[in-house]
């Protein structure tokens, strides 16, 4: 990220990496965003080589370990906006 860019939260559209579930931990470094909330959203890259179910659920699962919000059909609200 550029310094001094101000932003309220960080959202990542896809195609980032493939398997989608490493992303987590390389999104949620300090260095990267800090403390900012992180929306992700898959790509087609994310599931690559993969079995789809397997790798959203996964995906899934690395996200909430590493408090991200991963979105795939799904809603959420971050300080009052809607994702």
């Amino acid at each position: 990220m550029p310094k001094g860019l101000n932003y309220d939260v960080a959202i990542l559209a896809g195609d980032i990496v493939a398997p989608g579930w490493v992303a987590a931990r390389w999104l949620r470094n300090p260095a990267r965003f800090g403390e900012k909330p992180i929306v992700q959203i898959a790509g087609n890259h994310e599931y690559y080589e993969a079995v789809m179910d397997q790798e959203l659920a996964e995906t899934r699962r690395q996200a909430e370990a590493h408090d991200i919000r991963f979105l795939d059909g799904d809603e959420v609200v971050i300080a009052g906006g809607d994702f």
